[in-house]
């Protein structure tokens, strides 16, 4: 029986070979599509899942609140907590600390080779996170100060080689490092990342880190649990211990700390970057897509299998049972969706580098004896196989055999078909990606071009990361300025992209401080980044008070309620007379508010951390190895890393910009898709109405009148689509443009636009077979009938 089903299959693929290929490469497209989200997905929920006793490890959050008000949540905290929590819960097993990432500078040979990402940990690290190690003892690797531990790619990229335990490196501070340890590089799908890991107890060798409760962000903490320890419980004597540890003495400022336990299984997803939101985003994609698919995949086979209601006839008359017929379609139709899949794990398998490239993630790729994904795969077979055949199966399955042999059933009246509904869903599908498509572009192309209140062009960064560098900036702006092609330099603590750091201020008349940002800057920011001043004056070494002085900016003067700051004190640290204010920037996120800043002119320990250096011109080429020259005059020990502001402004909205590239990517599909099986419907419907359109054309019916007469049903669903997407699609972009806090302007012309593609592409759909059956001969149609 198999044998002679296959014989069917394959004449009828021969003779009817245009729809049987529309429909399995229209099918395997979007099964790619949807087996590449399913691959990183996957990939996403596969996040620390490799700890041993992941189950147990928490890490620890922290709140801010200031009056009452949840400012930030961070894991970022000062280094005692876990230790404290350790010490007075019987709960905690133990806690593991890390700093966060920094780049470290090794002098090889007298060549600087910098090292991005070494973290400072405790000797419980490599207890806590099951990272394997290559060699070393894992117990004492990170014990004793000045002890590091190698990841494999960093050790080949020291010594090339990975048996370097008890080697030494010296960084051009001239700390030397014993090896201890080398490990396997952490797999992509860690939250925890890094190059290097150095002792934790390094850091207490340097009296100016703040180790105590008083200061010191920048530590992360987990704490394991004893086992069947109820985290619950915990989680309720938290309060009380923040009290007694640090809340105790915030309270006359009214800021508050509370703790909160993430389970390492959580970070990724619940805690980090979009998260689970990202997750639901690939998975609703993955299904409109398949939806798409699917109902094209129905439309087409009903249309194909309703061309063969005398096959049917003929082999019911000679006894063919109701359960045959099912069982020859279905047979059918799960061969087609079985052969769209083998081409879509050929076309997801070559496409799987630019997908990747596409959303900055690495995940895994196809892997044909993994049980999970073939079962995956297998689901996916059967699930469209059923959609799609079924239909057709059952309805011809159903039909009596008298009715088999009259006029063929493809052509029925109305508009309420299968077909008509399940292409009018198509196109509310298609029409909703296209609208968001071209509402994300429009928005990132708004950011891209709005007035931040600063100029960011043709301006690059230098990190002063060493010592010297950072307390000889004048030293290096004196000889930097003889360069042709330099307009102008400041030096500052923090640049205007990601974000300043903020602190509790005592503005004049306020009892409780203010969190306020704050920047410090030397007296040429303003003009190399081309800030406005409103009110009052910029910085002046004509002025040695101006050394204690602020500028702060319109927010800040807008949230104090001041109708004159010039003059007004601030205090912290001492008193700061305000000595002019700057015209709001937007020196974070344009996601928030442009939030109230200080600028000041002294910086912490008399140090700035970059230097930016505006150029007169985009060519950066030459100027860029002019300064490189110089600055290894100044410091040959240092390599000379550099980044250009423009760059790290797009970096800050890279999500956004993968968004829309996938919205573009899925929504050309969306309408390829659609516009194939459109193609195929107006071949179908023409090819039965041959007969007619021979008889207009020998009435004299133009090009026009035939285009109108078949595309006239199909012009109907897509307006009735467009009345359906427009207020669906609506919610979901404006609650998408919420999270900006600088946004276009949603307004009807996002669904004209819209509209009228899906509209262009269909007419094109539709003329292209209007065309050659106008230009057949009306006779041999009328012959052929």
């Amino acid at each position: 029986m198999v044998i002679n089903f296959l014989k069917i299959f394959y004449r009828n693929l021969i003779k009817h070979k245009t729809y049987v290929l529309i429909n399995v490469f229209g099918l395997a497209f979007s099964l790619a599509a949807v087996i590449l989200l399913i691959l990183f997905i996957r990939f996403e929920l596969s996040f620390d899942n490799f700890h041993k006793d992941g189950n147990r490890i928490y890490r620890i959050s922290v709140e801010s609140f200031h009056e009452g008000k949840m400012e930030y949540e961070s894991y970022v905290f000062t280094p005692p907590i876990g230790v404290d929590m350790k010490h007075e819960f019987g709960q905690v097993e133990n806690y593991t600390r890390y700093s966060t990432g920094r780049p470290f500078y090794i002098n090889k040979q007298n060549t600087p080779i910098q090292i991005d990402n070494v973290i400072f940990a405790d000797s419980t690290f490599l207890y806590f996170f099951s990272f394997p190690v290559m060699a070393g003892n894992t117990n004492s690797c990170l014990k004793e100060p000045f002890k590091m531990v190698l990841t494999e790619k960093t050790a080949l990229k020291l010594f090339g080689k990975t048996d370097v335990v008890g080697n030494s490196i010296s960084t051009v501070n001239h700390q030397e490092y014993l090896i201890t340890a080398v490990v396997k590089d952490p797999p992509e799908n860690s939250s925890v990342q890094f190059n290097a890991l150095a002792s934790f107890s390094t850091l207490y060798a340097d009296s100016e880190n703040y180790m105590g409760w008083n200061g010191g962000n920048q530590y992360i903490t987990f704490i394991k649990l004893c086992k069947n320890a109820d985290m619950a419980a915990l989680q309720e004597q938290l309060p009380d211990f923040m009290w007694r540890h640090i809340n105790k003495d915030l309270s006359e400022f009214n800021v508050k700390y509370k703790a909160n336990l993430q389970p390492v299984s959580a970070i990724h997803l619940k805690h980090g970057d979009f998260g689970y939101q990202r997750i639901y985003f690939f998975v609703v994609i993955g299904l409109l897509i398949l939806m798409i698919a699917s109902f094209n995949f129905i439309n087409l086979s009903a249309g194909f299998y309703m061309k063969r209601t005398k096959e049917v006839g003929v082999r019911k008359t000679f006894g063919a049972g109701k359960k045959s017929v099912i069982m020859r379609f279905l047979f059918e139709t799960f061969l087609i969706v079985f052969i769209a899949l083998l081409v879509a794990i050929l076309l997801a398998k070559f496409l799987t580098p630019y997908y990747q490239n596409l959303i900055q993630t690495d995940f895994y790729g196809i892997n044909l004896l993994d049980p999970y994904f073939l079962g995956i795969l297998l689901l996916l077979v059967i699930i469209v196989g059923l959609i799609a055949g079924s239909y057709p199966a059952f309805n011809l399955s159903s039909i009596k055999v008298a009715d088999l042999f009259k006029e063929n059933r493809i052509r029925k009246s109305g508009y309420f078909t299968l077909q008509n509904m399940l292409m009018l869903l198509q196109f509310v599908v298609a029409l909703s990606l296209i609208i968001f498509t071209l509402v994300i572009s429009s928005q990132l192309n708004y950011i891209n071009h709005k007035d931040l209140g600063f100029d960011r062009t043709n301006i690059i960064v230098l990190s002063l990361e060493n010592d010297r560098a950072k307390t000889n900036t004048q030293l290096i702006e004196q000889r930097l300025k003889s360069i042709t092609g330099i307009k102008s330099m400041t030096a500052s603590s923090e640049i205007p992209s990601g974000g300043f750091t903020s602190n509790g201020y005592f503005p004049e008349g306020f009892k409780t401080p203010v969190m306020i940002n704050v920047v410090d800057v030397d007296k040429n920011f303003l003009d190399t980044y081309g800030i406005k001043i409103v009110e009052g004056r910029n910085f002046s070494d004509k002025f040695s008070s101006d050394k204690d002085a602020f500028l702060v900016n319109e927010a800040l003067v807008k949230k104090l309620g001041w109708k004159n700051p010039i003059g007004k004190i601030i205090s912290r640290d001492g008193k700061h007379k305000i000595i002019g204010v700057v015209k709001n920037f937007n020196f974070a996120s344009l996601h928030q508010k442009v939030a109230p800043l200080i600028l000041t002119n002294r910086p912490w320990n008399n140090q700035y951390d970059y230097l930016s250096i505006k150029l007169n011109s985009e060519d950066y080429n030459d100027i860029l190895l002019k300064i490189k020259s110089a600055w290894k005059e100044l410091d040959p020990r240092w390599p000379f890393e550099y980044y250009i502001l423009n760059n790290l402004f797009d970096e800050t909205y890279q999500k956004e910009f993968n968004m829309m590239k996938l919205f573009i990517f899925f929504s050309i599909l969306s309408i390829l898709i659609a516009a194939f099986g459109l193609y195929a419907l107006s071949a179908l419907s023409i090819e039965q109405r041959t007969k007619e359109i021979g008889i207009r054309k020998v009435h004299g019916a133009t090009l026009l009148d035939i285009l109108i007469l078949t595309s006239k049903k199909y012009l109907i669903i897509i307006l009735i689509a467009n009345l359906l997407a427009w207020p669906a699609i609506s919610i979901f972009i404006n609650s998408w443009l919420s999270g900006f806090e600088n946004r276009i302007n949603f307004s009807v012309i996002f669904f004209i636009e819209g509209g009228v593609l899906v509209l262009l592409v269909s007419i094109v759909s539709v003329f292209v077979n209007s065309y050659f059956a106008v230009r057949r001969n009306p006779i041999n149609s009328l012959r052929n009938e």
